[in-house]
């Protein structure tokens, strides 16, 4: 996945093998590190179950789908130059089960217009 320093980028994710119920009762998290190994609390992006969006609740026979919203401020504190991370977006569901339902490799570059006003 590739994005723009400052720019502003929907995430879905289509979630499959899900219970009857769906995505009902299930959390999510996007984290970005610059190394897996590197705690949580140091992530250089990170948006909590409160930054996601459920677009489709989904079933047994149906996809679900979550959006999170990458805004230009997770990436304002971010070195200027290009950056390469490696990001996942875990689920929780009801039972208190983690599964991570998409991941793979983000690289930001910096944007040559930063005034927009």
């Amino acid at each position: 996945m590739s994005m723009t320093h400052g720019d502003t980028v929907p995430i879905q994710t289509t979630i499959t093998n899900l219970p009857a119920g769906g995505l009902t009762g299930c959390s999510f998290w996007f984290t970005a590190k610059y190394f897996p190994t590197d705690a949580d609390s140091a992530a250089a992006i990170q948006k909590l179950p409160v930054s996601f969006t459920v677009l489709t609740v989904g079933s047994n026979t149906v996809p679900g789908v979550v959006q999170v919203i990458l805004s230009s401020s997770d990436t304002a504190s971010l070195p200027y130059y290009t950056l390469l991370m490696t990001w996942d977006i875990q689920m929780k569901d009801s039972l208190g089960n983690i599964y991570t339902v998409d991941s793979g490799t983000l690289r930001i570059s910096p944007d040559m217009t930063r005034t927009t006003t």
